[in-house]
């Protein structure tokens, strides 16, 4: 990736979301997408009244497997899009158009699927 995570997005009562916390690349639109989502979990987290600085741990749990794939399949994505060889683009773009609409939905459920609270 082109920065490295941070190791904590809080500290006490303070807490980072969206790039503050895990900037991404723009190549799959989602840096506002999660920066939403970071939103409704922490916001649900303290709703349940308990310290931000419980709530703050807790929340970078939740999250960060799913920001760090996205963060990662998008500097990914990146990194084949800019590819110059011919012969690479043309084995890149036959792959696009051979590649089963149902693996683009698996990506797609990945990406849209909320954290589960329940803990």
């Amino acid at each position: 990736t082109d920065l490295q995570p941070l190791p904590s997005w809080h500290r006490g009562r303070i807490g980072l979301i969206g790039d503050a916390a895990h900037a991404t690349t723009p190549n799959m639109g989602q840096g506002a997408g999660q920066a939403i989502e970071d939103a409704w979990v922490i916001g649900e987290l303290l709703a349940r009244e308990a310290a931000p600085e419980e709530d703050f741990p807790h929340f970078a749990r939740l999250r960060k497997k799913k920001v760090q794939q996205i963060v990662e399949l998008s500097w990914r994505i990146g990194k084949i899009a800019h590819w110059e060889n011919s012969l690479a683009v043309g084995l890149r773009n036959m792959v696009m158009r051979l590649t089963p609409e149902a693996v683009g939905k698996r990506q797609s459920n990945q990406v849209f699927t909320l954290a589960d609270l329940d803990y």
